[in-house]
């Protein structure tokens, strides 16, 4: 008998429309002889906790409707990650489907699922919370805490626009964070802003320095030092053309080892887009790898 796909989906994911987008994939995928099963997410059970109900060998894969939050949920909860897992796009920065190319589109990833092509990416954890993209601290982090906090007053409801308000309010009344990062032996000191990644792409359609890969085993943590907001206002903008420059602005070190981000005051950290906590945190690797199904170009 044919193992069915698991359909997990965040409904208000996509402007609301993260239920539509399911059955549409559902569609598809029955369209091209599979079979699909769908659950939705709720205000009490999110993605990590059906995740972590369900025997992921029992489906050919696990198909995750929503954003980087959704998909960051579901891999932290599964037991068993041997079994792939997608994902249709439908959040507000979309990461890791612009890292890996995958289209919004349902019957595209529908496809994506039927050919199986897929990477395999070693699963990191902060203060014991598992990530696969990226943890971050700074001003990225503060806005991600504050808009947080607006969802949840109002459902967890979506989009672009709310994060621009929270974005500009950070920058331009609050003093620039001081953050300690230690790796490879080092302490990097009056750091603003520290992002330890396994993927170039970022919010906003920035682009990180070349060689960071999420098939490889390093992490990459990029370490911005403080300075006068006019000239974060420019790393950002080379940031948008992919042009950011060790030395310049920032500092790459690249690691197999522990990396802790540390702050003088309050400071809150998020992984994967979603808040997490407060500093210091400390990231090491799980061990583990899961399997994300992604476009044949990407595969390895």
């Amino acid at each position: 008998m044919t193992r069915p796909v698991l359909i997990i989906a965040n409904p208000v994911s996509g402007g609301g429309r993260g239920a539509e987008l399911a059955v549409r994939l559902g569609a598809a995928l029955e369209g091209i002889g599979l079979v699909a099963e769908q659950r939705l997410t709720t205000l009490e059970q999110n993605g990590r906790h059906l995740a972590a109900r369900i025997d992921a060998s029992a489906y050919r894969c696990i198909a995750v409707v929503g954003g980087d939050g959704s998909l960051h949920d579901v891999l932290g909860g599964l037991n068993d990650l041997a079994t792939p897992v997608a994902l249709l796009p439908a959040g507000t920065a979309n990461v890791w489907a612009r890292e890996a190319h995958i289209d919004r589109d349902p019957e595209r990833v529908a496809r994506l699922i039927h050919r199986g092509c897929t990477v395999r990416a070693r699963l990191y954890e902060a203060n014991g919370r598992t990530f696969f993209l990226f943890a971050g601290a700074g001003i990225d982090a503060r806005i991600v805490e504050r808009v947080e906090a607006v969802r949840h007053r109002r459902g967890h409801a979506g989009g672009m626009l709310q994060w621009i308000v929270p974005g500009w309010t950070e920058f331009i009344r609050r003093p620039a964070a001081e953050l300690t990062v230690h790796c490879n032996g080092r302490a990097l000191r009056g750091m603003a802003e520290v992002l330890v990644t396994r993927v170039r792409s970022y919010a906003a359609g920035m682009s990180m320095p070349p060689g960071i890969d999420v098939a490889d085993t390093h992490l990459h943590v990029l370490a911005f030092a403080r300075h006068h907001k006019s000239r974060y206002l420019a790393i950002a903008v080379r940031a948008l053309f992919g042009r950011l420059r060790d030395g310049v602005d920032l500092t790459h070190l690249v690691t197999d080892g522990p990396v802790r981000i540390e702050s003088r005051g309050r400071e809150p950290f998020h992984l994967d887009g979603d808040h997490a906590g407060q500093l210091p945190v400390d990231i090491a690797s799980t061990g583990r790898q899961a399997l994300l199904v992604v476009p044949e170009r990407a595969a390895v």
